[in-house]
């Protein structure tokens, strides 16, 4: 397998579906609708059978906002997947008033379409893989909360595989942010069960290209079992942020004095100008990159044919 590394975190949009079967996406949005509003959402007095249905059949997501708490708002941003203070609305619109979306706006059915062309791939995120940056913590949630089960995988494999090829971000005792190594419990082999359920029934064929979030403080040997079983990015966006930074700060300790104009001093321009240290600090992320490069296998290999 070859390896595509992204250090920084980027989700894409997708899809390279059969010219000939067209994929289609209804939205249901409903007006002045709590999220427990629903039975399928633990609501023990309202019934919503219809809606239950839909809920059981499909994808439930949990962990979501509406963009805004009125009606049009919401609307514009689900068109647009812009906030509405970008996109322009920003408040209810009245039955006949002049308030628009505007013009210029790119909605959600043109870009899908655009992405359908240029063959862009979706990678899609099922369980608890935030982290620090996101403002999620792991740390009181059940253990198993932690861990994609086959039924997951199977479900996002039935779910996505008609629509067009996609990668899957698993989630096996990954979450994202710094830890020792030892700190984060991976469990490897939850990916290679999850495949063999899905290609049991599909077969060899139907393997999904799975996504590694979350690496830092992972063996060598934790990580390099991943690509054994299906793993074929890895974001390494912790890892990079700190081997730049780093020779920053070390260029900082040591030239204090000549990085700041102290008691009358005028400091050493060698030592202040930016260039003197970014330097150190892009080298200090190539040989990063270099180090990822080689533990995921992906030294000397290419995206590209030859």
């Amino acid at each position: 397998k070859k390896l595509t590394l992204v250090f920084f975190g980027i989700a894409c949009a997708s899809l390279g579906q059969a010219k000939d079967k067209p994929t289609n996406f209804v939205v249901f949005l409903t007006d002045d609708l709590g999220w427990g509003d629903l039975a399928c959402y633990g609501h023990s007095v309202i019934q919503t059978p219809n809606l239950d249905k839909f809920a059981k059949q499909g994808m439930r997501f949990t962990q979501s906002y509406s963009a805004c708490g009125v009606c049009s708002p919401s609307r514009s941003s689900i068109l647009t997947g812009r906030t509405p203070y970008r996109n322009g609305v920003w408040r209810w619109i009245p039955g006949g008033h002049q308030v628009h979306l505007r013009t210029s706006e790119i909605t959600s059915a043109e870009l899908l379409k655009e992405c359908v062309e240029l063959n862009i791939i979706l990678e899609i995120e099922a369980g608890c893989v935030g982290g620090e940056e996101d403002g999620h913590d792991t740390s009181g949630l059940p253990a198993e909360k932690l861990y994609t089960t086959p039924e997951d995988m199977m479900q996002v494999y039935e779910t996505l595989s008609p629509i067009g090829r996609f990668m899957f971000a698993a989630t096996f005792g990954n979450v994202h942010g710094a830890y020792k190594p030892g700190a984060v419990k991976l469990k490897p082999t939850i990916l290679r069960d999850g495949q063999k359920v899905v290609m049991d029934k599909y077969g060899e064929e139907a393997e999904m290209d799975l996504v590694f979030h979350g690496g830092s403080g992972t063996s060598p040997q934790d990580l390099q079992e991943t690509l054994d079983y299906g793993v074929i990015k890895m974001n390494i966006d912790t890892d990079t942020q700190y081997a730049f930074s780093r020779p920053i700060v070390t260029h900082m300790c040591e030239n204090i004095e000549g990085v700041l104009k102290i008691d009358g001093e005028v400091g050493n321009k060698k030592c202040y100008d930016p260039r003197s240290y970014l330097k150190k600090a892009e080298q200090s992320l190539c040989d990063r990159m270099k180090q990822a490069c080689d533990e995921l296998r992906s030294s000397g290999n290419s995206i590209y044919s030859a």
